[in-house]
């Protein structure tokens, strides 16, 4: 298992869902600075980041919906992190499970330098 070193004042935790993902932002000792839940829409999302830009870096799972993420964060020139799901549940071990504790753990995990780090392939990848 490779973890990412990853070096910014603000790291936001993103879990994800179909139409909605919950977001956590820490700042670089653990304190939150803002938890909520949005619509999965990347123009919302960035206007509730503009106070964290330019050092900030986001981050989810890899799951089936990360693209529009991905996508958004690279043409707004965000550094995105994409983690391992298996890993991270077993790095966290948590016994209770929700989403703004989810979110805050990614974001924790991308601070403390425990971020599994998977491979976000490029949108044409899967089309050869």
């Amino acid at each position: 298992m490779e973890t990412r070193k990853i070096e910014a004042q603000y790291y936001c935790g993103v879990d994800m869902h179909a139409r909605s993902s919950y977001i956590c932002v820490v700042n670089r000792v653990g304190d939150i600075e803002l938890c909520r839940n949005i619509p999965k829409d990347f123009k919302i999302f960035k206007e509730f980041k503009r106070s964290f830009v330019p050092d900030l870096a986001v981050g989810c799972e890899s799951t089936y919906n990360y693209y529009w993420l991905l996508d958004g964060c690279r043409e707004a020139g965000m550094r995105f992190c994409l983690g391992h799901a298996s890993y991270m549940k077993a790095i966290s071990g948590h016994k209770k499970k929700n989403d703004p504790l989810d979110a805050e753990t990614i974001a924790n995990l991308m601070r403390t330098n425990y971020f599994p780090e998977a491979y976000p392939y490029p949108r044409d990848a899967s089309h050869p």
